[in-house]
């Protein structure tokens, strides 16, 4: 599958940006190796920036609608640099028929749509995906609709107990198809979460160590990745244990 690599972006009217957009640009540009060119030209000028052969590409198969191959690989990858609101509009121009049988576009809208802060949209797009997928986006779909009745939802729309049973019937998945390790491992660390709701700081920890372990194993930047997360949430944590075991005392 063809892949679009972000190289450049150009804003302008730069001298409007806020602080926290502003502090974006310099993790894109610090970080992710992306070019950031303040500007502060006119929409006609902008106009004339030379596209490369992928966004000509691009650009023509979201005004003709036909090669759906091409827009999923531009839409996975303005997901994986927070471009929400491009993932829903590169979408949009995909066949509804299409989009009603696609386990991968499910996936893409729910995780945009709550990463644009919408929660319950999202649900419904987790929701097609455990559907419409196999075993593993059954495994991911589920902590992903965990997330939400944890995290993301309104107050009232919040459910401990049905997250519970979505990690575990997650997890259950993951080890009778003998799924990736991650996972596993992502899932695990979901759950955790769920024991620190409980007040089970201990146990928690515990089981973040044991995913710390078994990611010690597992090479390339994904698992890099989820380490540094486990690790954030062990010292986040971790005062809260020694405290309640000093108040117990």
């Amino acid at each position: 599958m063809k892949r679009y690599k972000l190289r450049e972006v150009a804003v302008e009217n730069a001298s409007l940006l806020d602080g926290e957009s502003r502090f974006f640009l310099d993790i894109l540009r610090d970080v992710g190796g992306v070019t950031v060119a303040l500007r502060a030209k006119t929409d006609c000028e902008l106009a004339q920036i030379d596209l490369d052969p992928a966004e000509t590409e691009l650009a023509k198969t979201l005004t003709e609608g036909a090669n759906t191959s091409a827009m999923l690989a531009a839409a996975e990858t303005y997901l994986s640099v927070g471009n929400y609101w491009a993932v829903r509009r590169v979408l949009d121009a995909i066949p509804q028929e299409e989009q009603a049988r696609s386990p991968q576009i499910a996936r893409l809208r729910a995780v945009s749509s709550v990463q644009s802060n919408d929660p319950i949209l999202a649900e419904r797009h987790y929701e097609l995906w455990r559907a419409l997928g196999d075993p593993a986006d059954l495994v991911w779909a589920n902590d992903g609709l965990a997330m939400l009745y944890l995290r993301y939802h309104p107050s009232m729309l919040r459910d401990r107990s049905r997250a519970e049973t979505l990690l575990e019937q997650a997890f259950q998945t993951a080890l009778k198809h003998d799924l990736d390790p991650l996972s596993r491992i992502f899932n695990r660390n979901g759950f955790a979460l769920i024991l620190f709701r409980k007040a089970k700081v201990d146990e928690a920890i515990s089981l973040l160590k044991w995913a710390v372990d078994e990611l010690e194993n597992i090479p390339g930047k994904r698992a890099l990745m989820h380490k540094s997360v486990i690790l954030y949430n062990i010292a986040q944590w971790r005062p809260r244990a020694c405290g309640t075991r000093r108040s117990s005392s």
